[in-house]
């Protein structure tokens, strides 16, 4: 799949100027590190030259990348701006949460600038790949459509007419990928447009964003963006945020927690409970594990199967072998996963061939 994303990487610092034209600073600026004051003539005079700041955000540093294109022409949009760019927060401690939540992350950080005939195309693409990752990750997201809340307009910039023409357009998209399912957050919405959420929960229930799609006619605006259109004249683009991972250490916390990595990934593999009495069986099927990287905890005869699997089960193991006399005789397994199984006997190199597939 073809994407043509350009490949960014921003600066971790930057002019505070900066932020405050995009409408962060205001928004963002009691969760910011403090301000870094570049004094002139080097400290004497106390006159500031120039303030910076740890940023919070990606998106200024991508809407200066797309400025410096210089004149764009309608047929070169989309223009896909992407980077794995690190951004900062001064959380509270009480609030710094393992990999969920932490005071400086990564993100998979997208900007896409577009006509306003080509949304629908871009945010569908979009969706189409957090729906990949999905797939290939059996990540069970719930999908949550953020707006404003009219009784609270502090919140926001920008025109109302450009709210109400996102918002509409945003919610027919969400409704056409997800019908009904999906659930409306009013007074969610970032402070320059609605977005789409999506939400995954860790082991205690608990709801975590990852990924994102965010529609924004406002920035644009405030940066003087703009492209030639068919007709030769000037509009203003579209910008679409997006990040389909998110934090990529609270994705990575959601893997953890859910027993989502890919078995070579996981801290313990697999568990097998030997019951038979030809250990010569056993062994090959230990080998096959050393072979592949993959480190089993073995449970010799236990006197009861259930307890040996929640053994292994507190230990984060959910990959569980049996072999017992009628496996040994037909060189099979039995196997189980929390959420997974493959039903009947299989071959051991079957299992896991497919686990490393997933």
């Amino acid at each position: 799949m073809k994407l043509n994303y350009i490949p960014l990487a921003s600066p971790h610092i930057g002019n505070l100027a900066l932020f405050e034209q995009s409408g962060h600073y205001p928004f963002y600026k009691d969760s910011m590190f403090p301000i870094i004051n570049k004094i002139k003539d080097g400290g004497d005079t106390g006159i500031v030259e120039e303030s910076l700041v740890l940023k919070p955000m990606n998106c200024p540093f991508h809407i200066m990348a797309y400025d410096n294109l210089g004149v764009v022409s309608y047929k070169d949009l989309p223009v896909k701006f992407y980077e794995f760019g690190q951004v900062y927060r001064d959380e509270d401690s009480g609030a710094l949460n393992g990999l969920f939540r932490v005071r400086s992350f990564t993100q998979d950080d997208g900007h896409l600038f577009c006509s306003m005939n080509q949304i629908r195309e871009v945010i569908n693409e979009c969706v189409k790949l957090v729906k990949l990752i999905c797939d290939k990750f059996e990540l069970k997201l719930s999908v949550k459509y953020s707006k404003r809340n009219l009784d609270n307009k502090d919140k926001y910039v920008g025109p109302v007419d450009n709210w109400g023409a996102s918002e509409d357009i945003l919610k027919s998209i969400c409704f056409e990928n997800f019908n009904e399912d999906y659930t409306v957050d009013v007074g969610g919405a970032a402070f320059y447009g609605p977005k789409i959420d999506f939400v995954a929960k860790d082991k205690l229930n608990r709801e975590w964003q990852l990924g994102t799609i965010q529609l924004d006619f406002n920035l644009p605006e405030r940066f003087n963006l703009s492209y030639i259109d068919d007709t030769g004249n000037k509009q203003v683009p579209v910008l679409i945020h997006r990040a389909l991972l998110g934090s990529l250490e609270r994705f990575l916390g959601i893997l953890l927690e859910n027993d989502l990595l890919p078995l070579y990934l996981q801290p313990f593999n697999i568990g097998i409970i030997w019951i038979g009495d030809k250990k010569e069986y056993l062994n090959d099927c230990i080998s096959v594990c050393y072979a592949n990287k993959i480190y089993p905890t073995v449970i010799d005869h236990p006197s009861n199967i259930k307890d040996a699997m929640k053994k292994l089960y507190a230990k984060d193991i959910t990959n569980i072998v049996i072999i017992g006399k009628k496996e040994e005789e037909h060189r099979m397994i039995n196997f189980n996963k929390v959420d997974y199984y493959m039903g009947g006997f299989c071959g051991f190199e079957e299992v896991i061939e497919d686990m490393f597939s997933l």
